[in-house]
């Protein structure tokens, strides 16, 4: 029976952890001296992201705003090759599956969004 409560814990640890990573963020940054100390954050992980885990992110946007069934397959391969890269986006993007399994592309277009900003260019 508590087996099968690990999967949940998981996902709702992983969606805890999104939710605070912005804050983490915004309070390294608004101390005095944060620069010089601050652990590797979002943005360093976006900074360094495989131009393959870019690609899947770019891919997963456009198939979430044409409301394309093939997401989930997309967000499946994203979080495999984030993971593969160490990039702790992987177990952040629970709140976009939730979404999808509920097919409700706006919202996880939305998490998206909030969790990993489009790049501008």
């Amino acid at each position: 029976a508590s087996q099968a409560r690990v999967p949940l814990c998981l996902a709702l640890l992983s969606d805890v952890g999104a939710l605070l990573r912005p804050l983490i963020a915004a309070l390294q940054h608004s101390e005095p001296g944060a620069g010089a100390h601050a652990s590797p954050g979002p943005a360093t992980f976006m900074a360094a992201r495989s131009a393959e885990a870019e690609a899947g992110l770019a891919r997963l946007r456009k198939l979430l705003q044409d409301d394309d069934a093939d997401a989930g397959d997309a967000l499946e391969a994203l979080v495999q090759r984030l993971a593969a890269d160490g990039d702790p986006l992987a177990h952040g993007l629970s709140a976009v599956h939730r979404a999808l399994e509920r097919i409700d592309f706006d919202t996880a277009l939305e998490a998206l969004a909030r969790l990993a900003p489009a790049r501008a260019g």
